[in-house]
C-alpha cells in the first residue's frame, strides 16, 4: 500500500483506483495541509470581515421603503436609511430582487 504522505503516491493511487486523471499535485498538497491543520478538508468559510448589517431591522426598513416606492434606487435608499449601498444591495438581493 502506498504511503499517502507524498502527493505523487496519492496521484498514483488515484489513477490505479479510479482510472481517471488525478488532481494536480498542488491541489493534493493544499488538501493535505488543510486536513493536517483542521482535521477536515471542508472550507472554513470565506475570509474577511463578517457582514454587519443583515439583521431583521435593516431588512424591515428596506422592505418598508420598497412597499412605499418600488422604483427607489439603491443609492437613494442607502442615503435615506443611513445604510451603506453594499448593505442595501445585499439585502435587496436576499429578498429576491434583481437590481
Amino acid at each position: 500500500m502506498y504511503r499517502l504522505e507524498y502527493s505523487i503516491n496519492v496521484r498514483r493511487l488515484w489513477c490505479k483506483e479510479i482510472n481517471n486523471n488525478s488532481p494536480h499535485r498542488d491541489t493534493i498538497r493544499v488538501l493535505m495541509k488543510t486536513f493536517e491543520q483542521t482535521g477536515s478538508v471542508l472550507d472554513i468559510g470565506p475570509p474577511g470581515r463578517p457582514v454587519s448589517v443583515t439583521d431583521q431591522v435593516a431588512k424591515d426598513e428596506v422592505s418598508s421603503v420598497l412597499q412605499k416606492e418600488l422604483r427607489t434606487s439603491i443609492r437613494q435608499m442607502s442615503t435615506d436609511l443611513s445604510i451603506s449601498r453594499s448593505s442595501v444591495r445585499r439585502i435587496y438581493k436576499s429578498m429576491g430582487f434583481k437590481p
